[in-house]
């Protein structure tokens, strides 16, 4: 007794459905991955760059004896324990590039834009330094999604993610009185995404809190 098989028109409907699923499916487990991948880049690069302030404290001394040195060499104070490849490379988000930024490309691939930022405390003309990362390198499709911000307080002696409250810096940028995500902007997402290991704040940000959903899940 011979068996039915398939007949082509079968195979080819089946094919097509595996095919439109796949569509469906696969941009967003991609989309999932890099996001996995991105908060692994910036959890080490927090810690990376909280130990370039402790060394630069270690060899440099409490950031009030540094004397008359320009902002500049400040700025290469802490880069100086960071790996940098090279230095004056464009920043993926124009907003960051500048003649008051200095940018540098570290080994493994992360691009920076440093600045000295006086605008958090006016009585202080250097008292923070802002650090922008971009995850995506030089070459990323969509750069506003995955740029992140620090700053160092040399002050306070706080390395701190964007987001966080900070003293003298103001009320917490990412939530609300009631515990609601709260963001002017992505960058601010920078405490959320280090804090609950992931970039949900991209995809439905108006449904997470602080106190009870930390995801989209």
């Amino acid at each position: 007794m011979f068996k039915k098989a398939f007949s082509l028109s079968e195979v080819l409907l089946v094919v097509a459905i595996i095919g439109i699923v796949a569509t469906l499916t696969v941009p967003n487990l991609i989309k999932d991955t890099e996001a996995e991948r991105t908060v692994v880049q910036l959890r080490k690069f927090h810690n990376e760059l909280n130990n370039a302030y402790q060394q630069v404290q270690l060899k440099y001394g409490d950031y009030e004896t540094w004397g008359n040195i320009t902002k500049a060499e400040k700025i290469q104070r802490y880069l100086e324990f960071l790996e940098v490849v090279r230095q004056g490379v464009t920043f993926p988000l124009a907003t960051y590039n500048g003649s008051s930024y200095t940018t540098a490309e570290l080994k493994d691939g992360l691009i920076l834009s440093l600045i000295n930022n006086s605008t958090y405390n006016s009585s202080d003309t250097e008292s923070y330094y802002d650090v922008f990362v971009a995850t995506n390198g030089l070459e990323g499709s969509n750069p506003g999604e995955y740029v992140f911000g620090f700053t160092i307080n040399p002050y306070s002696q706080r390395v701190e993610p964007f987001g966080k409250r900070l003293s003298n810096k103001g009320s917490a940028h990412d939530r609300s009185n009631d515990g609601k995500l709260s963001l002017s902007s992505n960058i601010y997402g920078t405490n959320w995404a280090i804090t609950n290991g992931n970039l949900d704040y991209l995809k439905c940000a108006n449904v997470l809190n602080w106190n009870n959903r930390l995801s989209c899940k």
